[in-house]
């Protein structure tokens, strides 16, 4: 007994199916967004080639029409009524291909799309914060290295404009850091980078010191009961230095007496 599919050959049809899975898995992430896209596009100019096939087969309707049935009164209705069914047909087709249109990006997007089209020559206002790169030119100076670190430097490097950035000391995020010891800004610490913007925050916290508008940091790191208890204490109470002196009196006193009775006994 032999069985016959009609015409389709499955073998052919498997064979290419397991060929198609094959190439897919050794495709990256990448190859197959690509041929993702060119299926997208072969599937879009085939309906479009439609579109226009069905368009010409409409107008070719229209002009297979005799002119001596297009006058006659008889078929006049029914060729009207034929030409307006086309003219809505191609109004429909007219909307569906504007809806298809990618829509028109807002602000943000715009924005972007600007910075990824931007020249170079537009760019070179445009500079990157770079902390470490900061760090390096300030201690390069400092160290007297300049001269040498320079000829190292990339030509478009040495032609960038000066880095004119100031630090706002006034910003209230920094107010912490005036405030609070835990936020202290201590320049014997190993981590500490004396950089510009560094040095304005540490003078600014002497200047308010200095103008009594902010603690010094030990003070600060004082727990709050031992600086009441010390701004509470009497003033008659006796100061370290006079408690030393009234020892070391009591303890010669004391050595006198008993080299008088070791004098009395030896007698």
């Amino acid at each position: 007994m032999e069985i016959t599919w009609g015409g389709v050959d499955l073998k052919e049809k498997t064979e290419e199916l397991v060929k198609k899975k094959e190439k897919e898995m050794d495709l990256t992430p990448w190859e197959k967004y690509i041929e993702k896209q060119k299926t997208k596009k072969k599937a879009k100019s085939a309906a479009q080639k439609e579109a226009a096939k069905a368009e010409s087969s409409d107008d070719d309707s229209d002009s297979d029409i005799p002119s001596d049935l297009a006058d006659d009164p008889f078929f006049k209705e029914e060729i009207d009524a034929r030409r307006a069914d086309n003219k809505e047909k191609k109004k429909k087709k007219a909307g569906k291909g504007k809806k298809s249109e990618p829509e028109e990006p807002d602000e943000s997007e715009k924005a972007q799309l600007a910075l990824l089209t931007m020249d170079d020559g537009e760019e070179d206002n445009r500079r990157h914060f770079d902390f470490k790169q900061i760090v390096k030119d300030e201690t390069a100076t400092a160290a007297g290295k300049k001269k040498k670190w320079k000829k190292k430097r990339k030509p478009a490097e040495e032609k960038a404009p000066a880095d004119d950035f100031k630090v706002d000391v006034a910003d209230p995020r920094f107010t912490k850091m005036f405030e609070s010891a835990e936020f202290n800004v201590d320049p014997s610490d190993a981590r500490f980078k004396p950089t510009e913007g560094m040095k304005r925050l540490v003078g600014e916290k002497q200047r308010r010191v200095a103008a009594g508008e902010a603690r010094p940091a030990y003070e600060e790191s004082t727990p709050k009961k031992a600086r009441l208890s010390a701004a509470t204490a009497p003033a008659s109470a006796p100061a370290p230095a006079e408690d030393l002196g009234a020892l070391v009196n009591a303890i010669k006193t004391k050595t006198k007496q008993l080299k008088k009775k070791k004098s009395k006994v030896n007698r």
